[in-house]
């Protein structure tokens, strides 16, 4: 459970990241919305200053729909 706290911290901090990034949100926006469906492909990649690669993929499954839809509200609201 996150706390309320906590919540708000993210909240009131997303402007500033918004600010640095201002294609971000709406990329996500769009994306979590309309392009994820089962058999989806999600490639994340973490590369440090240093060049030091993380990447994890996922093919989504049909179980994973409701937690990406209620990302995608959280995503709208914001």
């Amino acid at each position: 459970m996150i706390k309320p706290l906590t919540l708000m911290k993210i909240i009131n901090e997303r402007h500033t990241f918004v600010k640095n990034h201002p294609d971000a949100l709406p990329f996500f926006k769009e994306n979590f919305n309309k392009n994820v469906e089962a058999g989806t492909t999600l490639r994340v990649s973490f590369i440090s200053p240093e060049g030091e690669d993380s990447t994890l993929e996922i093919a989504v499954q049909e179980s994973d729909l409701p937690l990406f839809k209620n990302w995608a509200d959280v995503l709208n609201q914001l």
